[in-house]
This record gives C-alpha cells, structure tokens and sequence, in this order.
C-alpha cells in the first residue's frame, strides 16, 4: 500500500445545499435533519462534554433564510463559498496529499468524505461557540459559516490539510475520546493522544502553507513565539502532572479549556514535532506515527534540554 497512489478525498456539500436551496423543507423537522444529515449527525457526535450541539442557534439561522428568495439565498456569500472549495478538490487531491503523505508511514489510508456544514454552534443555554472543522468517524466536517475562514479559500483549505492528516493518523493509532467518565489511566491517556494527534496535525498544516496560506492564524503565531511556547509547554507540564494528582472530573476541565480552547496541545505539540524533525529528520517523526504518543513525547526529550522536556 502506498498512502498517495490509494488515497481518495472527495467533498460533500449536499447539507448545505438543502440548508439554503430548500430551508422551508429543514424547518419541517430539524431534529430530524440533525439526525439523518451526515455531516450535522457528525457535529452531534464529536461534540465535547459539556458543549452540545446548539440547535436552536441552527434553526433561527435557516428561518432567516427561509424568509428570502431563491435568488438571494444563491448569492449568499457562505453558499458562494462553499462551491468555491468543492471546486478546489483537485488541488487537496495533488499537492495537498503528497505533502499529506510525506508525513506518514507509506502504509496509511488516506479516505475520507470532507463534509461541509453550515450554522453548527456549540452551547447548553445559548450559541457560545462556533466550530471551525473536525473529524469523526473517519470523515472530516468544516463548518463554512465559521468566522475563521474570512471567505478565504487558502485558509480553509490549509485546515483541511489539518483534519485529513488526523485521517491518516489514526490508520495507526486508536481514537482515544474525551468521555463524560473517565478515570486517571485513560485520561492519562487521552492528554498524550491529543498533544501527539494535534500537535502533528498543526504541525503538517503549518508547514503546508507554501501551499495554501494561512496568514494571521492564531496557532502559527503563537508556534512563532518562544515565550508562547514556552508557555504552553508549561501548561501541557501541569495537565501531565494534574492527571496523576488531581480527581478526573477537576483535570477534565483543564484539558477542554486549557489543551483545546487555549490551543496547548496544539501549539506544544507542533513545536515537539518541529523539534523532533529539526534534530532527528523527517524519518524519526514518521516513525513516532507508527510507535505512537508516548514515543513521540520520550523522542522529543530526547532532544531539547532538561528545562525543555515534559516528564512523565
């Protein structure tokens, strides 16, 4: 098997089609669109504890559309610019994964249906966040009413070499989930699965910009900054360390504000995979993919100073 020769990606836009060609029909029964439209059953899936799905932030957007005409809802600029990523498909299926690929053991399978979604919000009470893109089940969804895209076809694209490299990843290693329940091992567990996964995927996308621009992104800019990283490599330090001191529930919160929100695991994690590269090559990082996330962090010790490096 050769990750690139039988690799096959293809968009789906079918969601959003139906969202602003037909959102008098969605309206008739939302909870049934959620539960049946793939790419909206994947947002209720992949959802983290605490941070459901908004449905209701989903439903006052459609009805917004639904008072307009076809004509206009045509014009959308979201809708404009979800054709105009479906059309770039031959650009992911080139250059995208071969830069995909070279990052991975030859024996990866690179499938995946790219989704695209629109109005996904995350909240209990009220809309409080709006996802830009994430995989679940093997497929990737992007979320193209996210502000992050500022209708700019490079950055979603650049993300999307993100999310089709956890794809590739998880070809060798398990997902590991955050759970509502979880006790110390397997959230001991999950805290190296996401700096190893994240990190690598942040780390892919970072170095693919030469293909699809990302300018001003928040990640790449703190990845740019020493004191940052040292900062967050600092945070990933204590999570570690909370895991095997603190109950579950209390360092489950640090890993979804801290690792995710405030982007340790995937800022630490990148600048573990530059080091790794930098000071053992390409090959040693590859080979982190296939021995997985604790060999991937004992690789980066390794490598930096006794200040620098993350204990177990």
């Amino acid at each position: 098997m050769n990750c690139i020769d039988d690799a096959r990606v293809e968009f789906d836009i079918s969601s959003v089609e139906k969202v602003f060609r037909t959102p008098k029909t969605v309206l008739q029964d939302v909870d049934a669109f959620w539960r049946e439209e793939t790419a909206y059953e994947m947002a209720v899936g992949w959802s983290p504890p605490g941070y459901p799905v908004h449905i209701g932030g989903f439903r006052e957007k459609v009805e917004e559309l639904a008072k307009q005409p076809l004509e206009e809802r045509e014009q959308n600029p979201y809708f404009r610019f979800a054709k105009t990523l479906t059309d770039s498909i031959t650009r992911i299926r080139s250059d995208g994964l071969s830069h995909i690929c070279s990052y991975l053991p030859r024996e990866s399978k690179m499938v995946s249906t790219i989704y695209l979604a629109c109005f996904i919000f995350l909240g209990k009470d009220e809309p409080q966040f709006v996802p830009s893109a994430f995989i679940y089940g093997g497929s990737s969804c992007l979320n193209v009413t996210s502000d992050q895209w500022g209708f700019n076809e490079n950055r979603a694209l650049n993300e999307i070499i993100h999310e089709l490299y956890h794809n590739g990843y998880e070809t060798h290693q398990i997902q590991c989930p955050l759970k509502d329940e979880m006790s110390t091992r397997p959230l001991f567990a999950h805290i190296l699965w996401q700096l190893h996964n994240e990190g690598m995927a942040t780390y892919v996308a970072y170095k693919a910009q030469h293909l699809f621009p990302k300018d001003n992104d928040e990640d790449y800019a703190m990845l740019e900054n020493p004191s940052e990283v040292s900062r967050l490599l600092g945070n990933v330090k204590k999570l570690i360390r909370d895991a095997s001191t603190e109950l579950p529930t209390d360092v489950k919160e640090g890993v979804i504000q801290v690792g995710i929100s405030e982007r340790a695991f995937y800022v630490a994690g990148a600048h573990m995979a530059s080091i790794i590269e930098d000071k053992a090559g390409k090959n040693a990082l590859i080979e982190s993919v296939t021995k997985g996330p604790k060999h991937f962090l004992e690789s980066y010790n390794a490598h930096v100073s006794s200040n620098e490096q993350i204990p177990l």
